[in-house]
């Protein structure tokens, strides 16, 4: 079990979750660490950083991949798609609210869409939860949570929030959603009614 961190140092550390003890320090990344996110198998991590790149890393602590933001964007999420079975994907959030998801192997994109805040798979894949931003323009965050197919981008269910929506997460088995908003406040949401 291992965790990894990073920050405004612009390096990550790998940490042995057990004993506390850092593993591995990777340093070299030309912006601050916003976002980390590793693979289902745990055998790669991706990175996120204010200089517009993500970076995919193996366990050893070499660059695999490096995506580049278009334009150059910085990265403030990362998410890898949570089954290693299937087609590696990774999500990915820009400050300027643009939602990517990316093809691993290749590093190409695969889906974008705007006006989004953060993206998160849930545990078998099937459904992806972002917030889309409110009106008027200019407020950067969104009080929805939307759910939707990964693959088509369809809208399964629109979450209604009181506020706006700062990140999500879904329990392990992904039948529930707990949405957590700027004032403090969280929700917990049944995924299959909505």
């Amino acid at each position: 079990q291992r965790l990894a961190t990073g920050g405004d140092d612009r390096v990550v550390i790998l940490w042995d979750a057990q004993t506390g003890k850092a593993e591995r320090v990777i340093p070299g990344i030309s912006g601050k660490i916003m976002s980390l996110s590793f693979s289902a198998d745990g055998a790669r991590l991706a990175s996120g950083s204010h200089d517009g790149y993500i970076r995919v890393w193996d366990a050893t602590g070499v660059v695999l991949h490096t995506i580049q933001v278009w334009p150059r964007d910085e990265v403030a999420w990362v998410h890898f798609f949570p089954t290693y079975n299937q087609r590696q994907r990774l999500a990915s959030v820009a400050y300027e609210a643009t939602l990517n998801q990316w093809d691993v192997g290749t590093g190409g994109m695969m889906t974008t869409a705007e006006g989004c805040v953060f993206a998160v798979y849930s545990p078998d894949g099937r459904t992806l939860a972002t917030a889309c931003q409110p009106e008027p323009e200019g407020n950067p965050l969104g009080h929805d949570v939307l759910l939707v197919d990964p693959d088509t981008g369809a809208v399964r269910f629109r979450l209604v929030g009181p506020h706006e929506v700062w990140s999500a997460a879904f329990s392990v088995d992904g039948s529930k959603l707990a949405s957590g908003y700027v004032t403090g406040d969280c929700l917990i949401w049944d995924t299959s009614t909505g």
